[in-house]
C-alpha cells in the first residue's frame, strides 16, 4: 500500500517536472552593472583604452557548473559564496571557465608584446602534438611520440578517487606530461629544439578549417590561428584571407609556404580519421570486416579504432553469408546451436535520464528495457549500477520468499573434459576452416609469413634433435628458438630445409641477429656469397632541420571543440601534426589599414634605471635631465619614422612592408576573448609590482570590469591568489624554525636558503632573499 502511494506521488512530481521542462528556454543571464559598461571606453595612457564588448555568465554560472560536477548534495552544504571560495582555494579551474569576456583594447605595441597570452584555444580535437622520446634523444636518433591534444587536456585535469586515502597525487598525470619533450622551433638557430608544456586550455566549439599541405600534412584549426610562414608569423585569415561562405572555405589564391618540422610524413590509414570512419559505420552502414578488407588490415584493428573513437558498434551478423553455419554457432561440446542476434546499434541506456524514466517512472524490468533497446539484460543491469539506480527506493527487486525452490536444486554436473565423437570433430573442423575461421585473411599469405609458420611447426623436432640445448652456448635454457643457419635472405631455397635449422637460446639468438654473417660458420654453415639487401634509411638530421611546405587548400569542417597549449619560452611555438604552430590574438593589422600617427611617450617619473635584480624591469628613477633627453629623442625619432612611413605609402610601397619603419611606441588594437580563470592568471601576472607600469594600468582597468560581472569570484581571487603566498618546501622548513624561536637568518641557514655569496657579500636575488621579502610582506599586513 505504502509503496503504491509513494510511486503515485513520484509519478505526479515527474509529470510536473516534465511540464516545466516544456516551458520557454531561459534567458541569457545578465548583470545590470556590467551591461552599463558595455561599449564604454576606459582611458589608459595617452591614446589607449579598454572597452568591454560582451560577456557570458556570472557568479551563478560558476556555481551551477560546480554543482553539476560535485552532485546535488552540495546545495545543502554550502552557499554560493562559500562554494566559490572553496573552488578558488582548491584551484578547480573548470567552473571558472564558464564565464567569458570579450574586450576591445587599444595599446602601444611594446605593451602588446607583453600582453599576448598564448592560450587562445584554436586547435581542433584530434590534432597531434609531437613529442620526442627521451631514450631516442640520448641515442641521437629522435623518435616522434604524437599525442592528441584532447588527451593532453584530460591528463592535465586532476584525478579523483572516492576514498581520500587512495588519492596520493591527483596531478601525477600532469607532471608526467610536463616532463616530456615537445618539439619546438628555435627561431634563433632555425633548428627543431625541445621545450616543456606548461598548460593546456579548452574553450568550447569554434568554426574550424582543415588546411592541407602539398607534402601530405594537414591540421584543423580556426582562421585566426597563427603559423610560421616564409616571411614570418601570421594568421590564416590575414595571410590567405580565409573565411567561410555558406559552409564553404573561401581564400585568396596565392603561393603560401609554411614551416614544417622536415620529417617525412607517412599518410595515416583512412580508419585513423574519426569523421571518415563515422561516415562509413553510421551513415553508410558498412561493416568492420568490409572496411578492413578495403584497407588491407585485420577486422580487429578496425574495431579497436571504433572503440577508441567511441562510435556506435554495428550489428553483429555472425559468420559470412554462404557459410552453412551462418545462423548457428558451435557450443563447447561441438553441438551447433542458434546464434543470438542481439543489439540494434542503439544504446539509449547510456543516458541516465532515459534509463531512470523507464526503470523508476514506468517501473519496467531490466529484461523489458533490454527488449526495447535491443541489448542484453546484463548490459542494462551494468548501466543501472553505473548510474546508481540499482537500489532505487521506488524500484527494487523482490527478495526470495519463504519456501522458494532454486531452479538447480538436486541437479548434478559431470566435470572434466568430454571425449568428442568423430561427428563432433568434423563439425568443429568445418566451422573453423576456410572462411569460417577467425584467422581467415583471404587465403593469401606472404612468403615470409609462410616460412615463419613452417619454422614454428618444426621447431619442436629441431630442438629434440639437438637435445634441447643451445648450439652456441651449449646450455639448456627455458626459451629456445629455431634459427636458420643460412639466412633466408641469402638462400631462399634452404628456408624450408630442416637441416638448415639449429637451436639457439634467447640471448644467443639476439646476439646472432646483430651480425648473422659472423656466426654462420660457427653454426656449421657454408660460406655466403649473397650480399645483405641493405635498405638505406633517411638522414637523421631531417628531424632537426625544418623546411617549407606549400599550402594545397582549405576545407571548412564545421564547429569543433578547440584546445591550445602553453609552452615554456623564449619561443612560444610547438609542432602539431608536423607543422610549426603558434597562438594568436585578433590584432589590428597594418597590412590593410594605415597606422594612425599616435605613439606613447612615457612621463618623466616613469623612466627608470635598469634594475639589478629584475632583468625585465626598472629600479630607481633617472635624473630629470636624462629623462627629458630620452623623451625628446623618442618624440623626434617617432615623428621621423612616421614621416618615412608616410613617404613609403605615397611612393606605392605595400603597407605590410612600409609598417616596418614604425617603432614599438605606436599604437595597435585587438579584440581579446578570454575566460575567467585565464583572466585571473593574466591579472596575477600583470598586477604584480614587478610587472611593467604600463601593462599594470591596463590590468587595473580590466580588473574593475571583471569585478562587475563576477564580484564573488573576484573577491575569492583577491583573497587566495593576489593576497596569498606560496611557500616552497625549504621555506616551510624556515617557517617551522621561526616558530621554534630562531631568527630569520638562522632559519634560512637551517632550511638551506642562502643569504650570502661565496665571497661573503650579501645576495640581492635568490630564494633566501625572496623568503625574507615574503616575511616582510606578512609584517606589513594591516
Amino acid at each position: 500500500m505504502f509503496r503504491a502511494l509513494a510511486r503515485g506521488l513520484y509519478l505526479a512530481v515527474a509529470r510536473l517536472r516534465h511540464v516545466a521542462d516544456e516551458s520557454p528556454p531561459m534567458r541569457r543571464p545578465s548583470v545590470p552593472e556590467a551591461d552599463r559598461e558595455i561599449g564604454a571606453r576606459h582611458p589608459v595612457l595617452t591614446h589607449g583604452y579598454v572597452a568591454l564588448v560582451d560577456y557570458m555568465g556570472d557568479d551563478a554560472a560558476i556555481v551551477q557548473a560546480a554543482r553539476v560536477s560535485y552532485g546535488q548534495g552540495t546545495k545543502s552544504v554550502r552557499d554560493d559564496r562559500g562554494l566559490i571560495r572553496y573552488l578558488m582555494r582548491h584551484r578547480h579551474t573548470t567552473p571558472f571557465e564558464m564565464v567569458e569576456y570579450k574586450f576591445l583594447v587599444r595599446l602601444p605595441i611594446f605593451v602588446a608584446r607583453q600582453w599576448i597570452r598564448h592560450r587562445t584555444a584554436c586547435l581542433a580535437e584530434g590534432t597531434r602534438i609531437f613529442f620526442d622520446l627521451p631514450a631516442s634523444l640520448r641515442s641521437e636518433r629522435p623518435r616522434v611520440y604524437p599525442v592528441p591534444i584532447e588527451q593532453l587536456w584530460r591528463r592535465f585535469q586532476p584525478t579523483r578517487n572516492r576514498e581520500i586515502r587512495h588519492q596520493r597525487n591527483p596531478f601525477y598525470r600532469r607532471e608526467r606530461i610536463e616532463a616530456m619533450f615537445v618539439r619546438q622551433l628555435n627561431e634563433t638557430t632555425w633548428r627543431i629544439d625541445r621545450a616543456h608544456v606548461r598548460a593546456v586550455s579548452q574553450s568550447g566549439f569554434k568554426p574550424v578549417y582543415r588546411m592541407a599541405l602539398e607534402d601530405g600534412k594537414s591540421i584543423e584549426c580556426t582562421a585566426d590561428h597563427r603559423f610560421r610562414f616564409a616571411d614570418g608569423w601570421d594568421t590564416l585569415a590575414h595571410k590567405a584571407g580565409l573565411t567561410q561562405v555558406h559552409g564553404l572555405a573561401v581564400w585568396n589564391p596565392g603561393d603560401y609556404e609554411l614551416c614544417v618540422n622536415g620529417t617525412e610524413v607517412v599518410r595515416p590509414a583512412m580508419y585513423h580519421d574519426k569523421s571518415w570512419l563515422e561516415e562509413q559505420i553510421v551513415r553508410k552502414g558498412i561493416t568492420p570486416r568490409e572496411i578492413s578488407d578495403a584497407c588491407g588490415v585485420g577486422v580487429e584493428t578496425v574495431r579497436m579504432w571504433i572503440r577508441r573513437f567511441d562510435l556506435p558498434r554495428p550489428v553483429s551478423t555472425g559468420f559470412r553469408p554462404g557459410n552453412t553455419y551462418y545462423t548457428q554457432r558451435a557450443s563447447r561440446r561441438g553441438i551447433p546451436r542458434g546464434r543470438r542476434m542481439t543489439g540494434n546499434g542503439s544504446e539509449p541506456y547510456r543516458s541516465k535520464a532515459w534509463l531512470e524514466a523507464r526503470w523508476v517512472t514506468l517501473g519496467l524490468s531490466a529484461s523489458a528495457i533490454a527488449r526495447e533497446c535491443g541489448s542484453s539484460v546484463s548490459a542494462i543491469r551494468k548501466w543501472l549500477k553505473v548510474h546508481g539506480l540499482t537500489h532505487h527506493p521506488h524500484h527494487g527487486l523482490a527478495p526470495f520468499v519463504r519456501g522458494h525452490i532454486p531452479w538447480n536444486k538436486g541437479r548434478t554436473y559431470r566435470l572434466g573434459r568430454r571425449t568428442l565423437t568423430p561427428e563432433h570433430l568434423a563439425i568443429l573442423q568445418s566451422t573453423r576452416a576456410g572462411e569460417a575461421s577467425n584467422f581467415w585473411k583471404g587465403g593469401v599469405a606472404r612468403d615470409r609469413d609462410s616460412i615463419g609458420r613452417w619454422t614454428t611447426q618444426v621447431a619442436g623436432s629441431v630442438h629434440e634433435r639437438n637435445g634441447w640445448t643451445c648450439q652456441l652456448c651449449h646450455e639448456r635454457k627455458p626459451v629456445l628458438h629455431a634459427h636458420h643457419v643460412i639466412p633466408v635472405w641469402a638462400d631462399v631455397s634452404l628456408s624450408r630445409e630442416r637441416s638448415n635449422l639449429t637451436t639457439l637460446c634467447d640471448a644467443c639468438h639476439r646476439a646472432v641477429h646483430r651480425d648473422e654473417l659472423a656466426y654462420i660458420e660457427r653454426l656449421g654453415g657454408g660460406p655466403v656469397t649473397a650480399a645483405f639487401p641493405f635498405r638505406p634509411r633517411g638522414h637523421q638530421r631531417r628531424f632537426f632541420e625544418p623546411k617549407l611546405a606549400r599550402i594545397a587548400g582549405f576545407e571548412y569542417v564545421g564547429q569543433k571543440r578547440t584546445y591550445d597549449l602553453e609552452v615554456e619560452g623564449p619561443f612560444h611555438n610547438f609542432v602539431a601534426n608536423g607543422i610549426v604552430t603558434h597562438n594568436s590574438v585578433n590584432e589590428h593589422s597594418a597590412r590593410y589599414s594605415v597606422v594612425p600617427d599616435e605613439f606613447e611617450v612615457p612621463p618623466a617619473e616613469e623612466i627608470r634605471y635598469q634594475s639589478k635584480r629584475n632583468r625585465q624591469g626598472g629600479d630607481e628613477r633617472v635624473t630629470p635631465e636624462l629623462a627629458e633627453r630620452f623623451r625628446q629623442d623618442l618624440d623626434r625619432l617617432a615623428k621621423e619614422a612616421y614621416e618615412g612611413y608616410t613617404r613609403a605609402l605615397e611612393a606605392g610601397i605595400a603597407r605590410e612592408t612600409a609598417r616596418l619603419i614604425l617603432p614599438v611606441a605606436y599604437y595597435t588594437q585587438w579584440y581579446w576573448k578570454i575566460d575567467l580563470w585565464n583572466l585571473f592568471h593574466f591579472l596575477s601576472l600583470r598586477l604584480d609590482p614587478h610587472a611593467q607600469e604600463e601593462i599594470r594600468l591596463y590590468a587595473a582597468e580590466i580588473a574593475k570590469i571583471a569585478r562587475l560581472v563576477s564580484p564573488t569570484a573576484f573577491e575569492a581571487f583577491e583573497e587566495f591568489q593576489l593576497g596569498g603566498l606560496t611557500l616552497s618546501r625549504r621555506e616551510q622548513r624556515a617557517v617551522r624554525a621561526l616558530l621554534d624561536g630562531k631568527s630569520p637568518p638562522e632559519a634560512c641557514a637551517m632550511a638551506g636558503l642562502p643569504l650570502t655569496r661565496e665571497d661573503g657579500k650579501p645576495m640581492t636575488t635568490g630564494e633566501g632573499v625572496e623568503f625574507l621579502e615574503k616575511l616582510e610582506r606578512i609584517r606589513r599586513l594591516e
